[in-house]
């Protein structure tokens, strides 16, 4: 694997959590910004909140209880990791329709888009869940070119 931007990014990217918070402890600095749902380190790296990491766990397995308790909690459901890729888009890329309709029940953007201008939508098409997309674009009132 090839470093993005520097040890920390390609940490973050290859979703070694662990690995980019020891590399933060000893001096890693991060190329990225921070987003909703992380936090700049006092050495400038950018560190996902333990919040938005135990909810994208959640969402990848389809656990809509699991969500639902992070509701609860007050999570923020549009918060978004260092690629700009929101829950939403994780739930709609696996194909967990309950998650994706639990997601527009609470108001969550379908129009967000990641670090390369995907939707949520164009997600679910990629992956074979063509249903999600359309449910998706239903959601946010406008058709997306995928």
């Amino acid at each position: 694997m090839a470093f993005v931007k520097s040890s920390s990014d390609d940490a973050l990217r290859g979703n070694h959590v662990a690995v980019a918070q020891l590399l933060a402890e000893h001096g890693g600095r991060s190329g990225g910004k921070v987003q909703r749902g992380s936090r700049m380190s006092s050495t400038g790296n950018v560190v996902p909140d333990a919040a938005t990491i135990e909810l994208i766990y959640a969402v990848s397995s389809g656990d809509l209880d699991a969500v639902r308790t992070f509701v609860a909690r007050g999570v923020d459901l549009g918060s978004c990791d260092y690629d700009l890729r929101t829950p939403l888009h994780l739930a709609a890329a696996e194909g967990h329709k309950d998650v994706v309709g639990y997601f527009v029940e609470q108001g969550v953007s379908a129009e967000v888009r990641d670090r390369w201008g995907a939707t949520p939508a164009d997600e679910a098409m990629r992956h074979g869940f063509p249903e999600i997309a359309e449910s998706l674009h239903s959601a946010s009132g406008a058709l997306t070119v995928v």
